[in-house]
């Protein structure tokens, strides 16, 4: 019997939107709050995350592991017999990705888990009635863009995050930037 998972389990609907928001935001607000208050140990912590081993594996592991778990819930049609195999393709993928993308793996894998988010922001705010959904909406098609971008073109993340770090005033910006799209989220969640 071929491996599957409910649709409903990684589907979130409209009644979700309030908690999806308040979630996002406060993501938002908790990384905006280390390049507020300590620019400078951040710049150089985003200076060096590009070319960084171990959190490049954790956070390609993640990624995987979610795009595993999709593609275990979707329709796959005639080619659903990939279910089966599914455990040991992931392995194999792992396996793969550790030791043959090597090269700005950590930038890779943010833009992994970038186009993997906005599935949970754009199925909560599907339906909803709020003009406010825009917010997980723009959001959401914004870190699909970028994450292909950087799956693709890793030197993109980096060159940002070196362009982000060369002050603490870039670095300021980028967290106030965080603070206010997580800001909207909050405003978006019980608007």
């Amino acid at each position: 019997m071929p491996l599957t998972i409910s649709q409903d389990l990684l589907k979130l609907g409209p009644e979700q939107f309030a908690t999806t928001c308040t979630v996002a935001g406060a993501v938002f607000l908790a990384l905006s709050a280390a390049p507020l208050a300590a620019p400078c140990p951040v710049g150089r912590m985003w200076r060096r995350f590009p070319r960084s081993v171990w959190p490049g594996r954790i956070l390609s592991v993640v990624a995987l592991v979610w795009a595993a778990l999709w593609l275990l819930a979707m329709p796959l049609g005639p080619f659903a017999v990939i279910r089966e195999p599914m455990p040991i393709l992931l392995v194999v993928a792992i396996a793969a990705v550790w030791y043959l993308c090597e090269e700005l793996l950590s930038c890779r894998a943010v833009g992994g888990i970038l186009v993997l988010v906005p599935t949970l922001l754009l199925s909560a705010a599907q339906w909803h009635g709020s003009a406010w959904r825009l917010v997980p909406l723009v959001v959401g098609y914004l870190f699909a863009v970028a994450g292909m971008f950087f799956i693709a073109k890793p030197y993109l993340l980096r060159d940002a995050l070196f362009f982000l770090a060369e002050s603490p005033v870039r670095t300021r910006l980028a967290g106030a930037l965080s603070a206010v799209v997580g800001a909207l989220f909050l405003v978006a969640a019980y608007a």
